[in-house]
């Protein structure tokens, strides 16, 4: 298995590059033998034994001006099948009203054909996005369908459903593996289905009433009527219960839904001679689209889109919470500062008080000093005068 891969790889990828991805041509150019081969006359029972082809087509089927398809093909019988096959997805609201809806199709062809015909397929313009093999279309849409659902609740344990299904196609047309879901509600208990075609259930798995028809007839109208029963809850319900769309799977062949149709296909039988014959066959198929939880992917992508912004609106109210968080905090240090603040604007009063107190206690001591050193001085000025009054006396007398 590994040296298979490995030699799938080495003959499609050249220095790294991709240069041959077509199936058919690496079918023909691998030469690893599969497990069934190793059994031998029971693989051969197995598997059909394929005829080994020399080395040199297959050469030539790559290096050919028509690398998908080697030369000297023949058959028997020359046929040729092509298949348009369409998906249809629908948003329809409740009151029967399309809300969004598109086709996506693609145009199959399966060739039986010996030699190298030149084919030609025509279309009438009805494609839009067209690309190789598939196409897209948005307006104009004949929906094979319409689903109208009505549900009524009947106090807190019982509710009502009504759904009616009505076919757009011709009568002569029929769709099969038709499967309705329609979504009830987590505390169901049981439910009473009654339907004029096909058959109902309750299915407690998925949590919807299965309502299945193995062939559903054009222009015709059926419905589904079920009564719920719901389990009582003691418990608050935090958010009342969002009724899911209803989910419709079908297929229906024959009916084209974009309007898209084979205006001819054409094979060049003159070059080939007129023993050349070919027999065609164009078939249509209409089938619901991958839906599985009930939306188309329109819808899936504006939900994602949705969710997107919730997480980025949820991120910017975590932003906003860390951020209020932040300032509450700066607040509550603020208020700290301005506590201490306050606390130090009444020491620095304190302070001043005493200051001043002791600054006029130091003036008043001040104050007595110098006028007690200004007496002294008084007192020394005067006894010194009485010294020089009785110097001079004494000198008098002499």
């Amino acid at each position: 298995m590994v040296n298979t891969q490995y030699e799938l790889l080495d003959e499609a990828m050249d220095h790294g590059y991709p240069q041959l991805t077509d199936p058919t041509v690496l079918k023909s150019l691998i030469t690893q033998k599969g497990w069934l081969s190793e059994l031998g006359e029971l693989g051969d029972l197995l598997g059909k034994k394929k005829k080994e082809e020399p080395a040199s087509n297959a050469t030539l089927q790559v290096t050919g001006a028509v690398s998908w398809r080697r030369e000297g093909i023949k058959h028997k019988k020359n046929m040729l099948f092509l298949d348009l096959v369409e998906q249809v997805n629908v948003l329809v609201g409740s009151n029967g009203t399309v809300l969004r809806s598109d086709v996506v199709g693609k145009i199959l062809i399966k060739s039986l054909l010996s030699d190298m015909p030149e084919l030609r397929l025509g279309l009438n313009d009805a494609a839009e996005d067209a690309t190789f093999h598939q196409y897209r279309c948005q307006e104009n849409i004949q929906l094979p369908f319409k689903v109208l659902p009505v549900v009524t609740d009947i106090g807190r344990t019982r509710m009502e459903c009504n759904i009616t299904v009505k076919s757009t196609f011709s009568s002569k047309l029929a769709a099969g593996s038709v499967v309705i879901l329609v979504p009830v509600p987590e505390n169901t208990s049981k439910a009473a289905i009654l339907v004029t075609i096909g058959k109902a259930k309750y299915d407690a798995t998925k949590k919807a009433l299965v309502w299945k028809v193995r062939s559903f007839p054009g222009e015709a109208e059926h419905s589904l009527r079920a009564e719920v029963t719901l389990l009582a809850t003691t418990r608050t319900e935090k958010k009342p219960w969002t009724r899911p769309p209803v989910t419709m799977q079908f297929q229906v062949p024959m009916f084209n839904a974009s309007g898209l149709r084979v205006a001819y296909l054409q094979i060049n039988e003159r070059k080939l001679g007129s023993a050349y014959k070919v027999e065609k066959w164009v078939r249509k198929l209409v089938k619901s689209g991958p839906m599985g939880n009930g939306q188309t992917r329109l819808e899936q992508k504006l939900e994602l889109g949705f969710s997107a912004v919730e997480l980025g609106f949820s991120a910017v109210e975590l932003g906003f919470s860390a951020v209020e968080h932040k300032l509450s905090a700066v607040e509550h240090k603020i208020d700290l500062v301005q506590q201490e603040v306050h606390v130090l604007n009444e020491q620095l009063g304190k302070l001043e008080a005493r200051m001043e107190a002791r600054f006029d206690k130091v003036e008043a001591q001040s104050t007595a000093r110098f006028d007690k050193l200004v007496d002294k001085l008084d007192a020394y000025t005067a006894t010194l005068n009485q010294i020089k009054g009785f110097s001079i006396t004494v000198g008098s007398a002499i």
